[in-house]
């Protein structure tokens, strides 16, 4: 439960995160899933990426995490801020800007 509250309370059953907290090996999540008639979301085709350079959209800035000790491999898509010192509007009008990038 408090999991679920922490997350704003999204499920309206909790059966399915407790099965998930519970697991001892990750690899049986799918498993027990599909005993509990839940399905993988499965969309037919693959997703395209965003073409390197693009900007990411400020809707998803927040799901942005800074880790320096996070491990990135070869070929992962990551965004990076770019600062414009020279840019025409003041300090206090700055706008984060974050373009996609590959690693």
């Amino acid at each position: 439960r408090v999991v679920n509250d922490c997350l704003g309370r999204p499920l309206l059953n909790l059966l399915p995160l407790m099965m998930v907290l519970s697991v001892d090996n990750p690899s049986d999540i799918p498993k027990e899933l599909d005993e509990l008639g839940i399905k993988r979301h499965a969309s037919g085709h693959q997703t395209e990426l965003p073409d390197l350079g693009s900007p990411i959209p400020e809707m998803f800035h927040h799901l942005l995490k800074s880790n320096p000790a996070h491990y990135f491999s070869p070929g992962d898509y990551v965004g990076f801020e770019v600062y414009d010192p020279d840019s025409d509007l003041g300090e206090e009008e700055y706008t984060m800007t974050f373009l996609y990038a590959q690693v």
